[in-house]
């Protein structure tokens, strides 16, 4: 289904609802709709020729032998650049799969930051109200050792959670250390 006109003619860079990355992302789709617009003519174009060469090749064949060449050399041109046409839209599909990864994972790694940083401040709050000495810096040796425990187990936790969110987006796991 070929989108309205108007929608291929809109500047989204002028849009102030929309951020500078939305305004490129959808400048982008518009100009490959824009590119298989022309594409689909182009086409029908062939097809058309097509239909009418064959239809011609009935009644003279002598004439269109020329013309025949002619169109495999069209035909020939449309293929290769329908082959670049592909390989850049699976290039573009691979960007925008990894782009999507590395969002959730910055987002991962900002609430796991988020969330030790309230961890200290929450064991330093609590660690203020005490006097002995001695007590005190047991409790520091064992709370240390313990948090250092878990963040190795946080950080073996995420590691796990890339490699299947990295294999649910495609990917194989080249790695074997867990």
């Amino acid at each position: 289904m070929i989108p309205p006109k108007d929608i291929l003619n809109v500047d989204y860079t002028q849009s102030t609802l929309l951020s500078p990355v939305e305004a490129q992302v959808l400048s982008q789709y518009q100009l490959l709709a824009v590119q298989l617009n022309t594409l689909a003519g182009e086409l029908k174009d062939l097809n058309s020729v097509t239909t009418q060469v064959n239809s011609s090749n009935n009644n003279n064949e002598s004439e269109t032998d020329g013309n025949n060449e002619n169109q495999e050399g069209n035909a020939t041109t449309l293929l290769d650049n329908l082959r670049n046409l592909e390989m850049k839209i699976g290039l573009v599909y691979t960007l925008f799969k990894g782009a999507v990864y590395a969002l959730f994972l910055q987002n991962e790694e900002d609430l796991n930051l988020q969330n030790e940083q309230r961890e200290e401040a929450g064991s330093e709050s609590e660690g203020e109200g005490e006097t002995d000495p001695e007590s005190d810096q047991a409790k520091r040796e064992r709370t240390d050792e313990g948090e250092e425990d878990e963040r190795d187990l946080k950080r073996k936790n995420v590691e796990v959670q890339r490699k299947k969110k990295y294999i649910a987006f495609g990917g194989e796991s080249s790695s074997s250390s867990t």
